[in-house]
């Protein structure tokens, strides 16, 4: 009988880290956001060094931007737009972006990336 119970309390307390893991990735959706693609993007502009650009959701609905971050590889911009579930002050479904880097002259293509695709958004 011990060992049941022992076993039962294993499985229960395995089940309730689960379930906290779970309610913290979902969490971290909603507040921080996750990285998208699924934008269009109506204004793009590269110039002395200024990169601007206006993204939306096209109402997609229950989403909403959070941020964007940006890495520069060689002659190349890439932008990570985040969004997440509306909530709270979190209500935009369209972002601009807009980066004054020196770096940005020698830019010849910007693509948008999420964790494993990216999308061409831009070349000269």
């Amino acid at each position: 009988m011990k060992k049941v119970v022992v076993s039962t309390r294993i499985a229960v307390l395995m089940a309730v880290v689960l379930l906290m893991l779970l309610v913290g990735g979902i969490d971290r959706i909603i507040r921080r956001g996750a990285p998208t693609l699924d934008v269009s993007i109506s204004e793009i502009a590269l110039e002395n060094g200024h990169f601007t650009m206006t993204a939306s959701q096209g109402g997609n609905s229950g989403t909403s931007f959070r941020h964007s971050a940006y890495e520069i590889e060689d002659d190349t911009l890439y932008v990570t737009l985040y969004s997440g579930l509306v909530y709270g002050g979190y209500r935009a479904d369209t972002m601009r972006v807009d980066i004054q880097e020196d770096e940005l002259n020698e830019v010849r293509q910007v693509y948008l990336r999420n964790n494993s695709a990216q999308k061409l958004i831009y070349s000269k």
